[in-house]
């Protein structure tokens, strides 16, 4: 490939052109085998490590994970003295392994990744925050998988357990989600406000779910009172859940974050606060409830 290019002082950038113009015109394959011949014929050059970069992100835009992970963790690898895009590199090498279903592997890449921001200083610390941040996310994420695994329809018997391992993966998972605002990224304290209020309108969901019938064995006298009992829950952890998904709201509003995980919030609230926060299609066109700045008991209150 590289006679294309001829050998003289312009065969470096003319491939590395070709390989940007290939990318921007979506021909990956061509894209790549580029960025490959550049990556082999011109390591020595400055700009080697972003082209080896580049082709793992050409590789995610074609929705082909499993090269895609192979290119950042060798780019991780390979130019892990230069400490720059590593903890991007891992964390997406992290979120392709998610996306796969590789969640141990997943794990892996995404502790790297906070690995590197806890020990980096200066610019390296500042660039690479919103990874780091999304790092954090998915770690949380992690453990909310588990805990949607956890379910409650179950024998009366077993229901405290049941609630036990639910409960302490909830608080697993929500201690993670709030520390996500230490890294002061917008887009992931946003996305783990609403996924921390989420927790809760799943938890609420789940035991509405189990108390509207009754096990099978429980006398009919006292039927009545298991479901109270549950409904009773219900409405304490719907409670939390608004809660959450206000502070999260409020929070988008103050930082001007509007975003899918803003929106998700908004939508949460209109169904679970209808009163103070309309569904968006019923809102009015001016200033709604649900928009006024918050008050400082409410933030105080859920201040960590």
């Amino acid at each position: 490939m590289i006679a294309k290019f001829g050998k003289g002082p312009h065969a470096a950038d003319a491939l590395y052109n070709a390989g940007l113009l290939r990318q921007a015109l979506g021909q990956n394959d061509k894209a790549i085998a580029h960025y490959k011949e550049y990556a082999k014929q011109f390591s020595s050059r400055k700009d080697a490590p972003e082209v080896a970069f580049n082709i793992g992100i050409v590789y995610e835009d074609a929705g082909q994970e499993g090269p895609a992970f192979q290119a950042f963790t060798d780019y991780a690898r390979v130019y892990a003295s230069t400490n720059k895009r590593l903890m991007e590199a891992h964390t997406r090498a992290g979120k392709l392994q998610y996306d796969l279903g590789q969640f141990k592997r997943a794990k892996d890449e995404f502790e790297k990744s906070l690995a590197l921001y806890k020990h980096a200083t200066g610019p390296a610390k500042a660039d690479g925050k919103q990874w780091a941040a999304e790092a954090r996310y998915y770690e949380g994420d992690l453990i909310f998988r588990d805990y949607e695994k956890v379910s409650i329809d179950v024998p009366p018997r077993q229901l405290t357990a049941a609630l036990t391992k639910k409960t302490k993966l909830l608080a697993e998972a929500e201690k993670i989600y709030l520390s996500i605002a230490d890294f002061q990224d917008l887009k992931w304290a946003t996305a783990a406000l609403y996924r921390d209020g989420q927790i809760y309108d799943i938890f609420a969901d789940a035991l509405t779910a189990a108390g509207s019938k009754c096990p099978a064995g429980l006398p009919t006298d006292q039927c009545q009172a298991y479901q109270d009992a549950i409904n009773e829950k219900v409405v304490s952890i719907q409670d939390i859940a608004v809660q959450r998904f206000a502070v999260g709201y409020q929070k988008a509003i103050q930082t001007q974050n509007y975003d899918e995980y803003t929106a998700k919030i908004r939508a949460a609230l209109g169904k679970l606060a209808a009163d103070k926060y309309p569904p968006e299609h019923e809102a009015r066109a001016e200033k709604r409830t649900g928009d006024r700045p918050p008050t400082p008991e409410l933030i105080t209150e859920v201040a960590r």
